[in-house]
């Protein structure tokens, strides 16, 4: 019979950061192997979402300060009778409109990176994998304990 020892701590926050841990204890070696694989994909692919949210807010962010630049523009070499013309309030009016679009988009963005860190940091995330990976491969969970620490232990046995 092979057992898992599966621990992990619930999220503590310390000023900015978040201290949350998931490990696992085994005497089956393939498990442990694929395991410590899966782990490693799993945070490659959480890493590249990150920067994926990163990315969108750093284009957004740049997009923003190119119009307000050329909103400066329009407004420095317009002369006072000139801001009055149609044709300058239909130029203003659509570096607004993008603007506020970009302005919005990055908005968004900002909220999805703050929803995946916060709803879904790394650690519930690896938690909840190696729970599922156990029962894929045939573990059943024997004993589940927590403690006032915030952390839970997990005994999966498999014959």
């Amino acid at each position: 019979m092979t057992q898992v020892t599966l621990e992990h701590r619930e999220p503590i926050v310390y000023g900015p950061m978040s201290i949350q841990f998931t490990k696992f204890d085994t005497d089956d070696k393939q498990f442990e192997n694929e395991a410590n694989e899966l782990r490693q994909k799993w945070h490659r692919e959480y890493d590249e979402n990150l920067q994926k949210f990163h990315k969108e807010i750093e284009t957004e962010l740049q997009q923003m300060e190119q119009i307000q630049e050329e909103l400066d523009m329009l407004q420095r070499y317009s002369s006072q009778p000139q801001r009055f013309s149609k044709e300058y309030q239909a130029k203003h009016e659509k570096l607004q409109q993008a603007y506020q679009e970009h302005n919005e988009r990055y908005c968004e963005s900002l909220r999805k990176l703050t929803s995946e860190e916060t709803e879904h940091p790394i650690g519930m995330v690896i938690y909840q994998n190696y729970q599922t990976l156990l029962k894929e491969r045939g573990y059943v969970l024997v004993n589940k304990t927590t403690s006032d620490a915030h952390t839970t232990t997990e005994i999966w046995n498999k014959e």
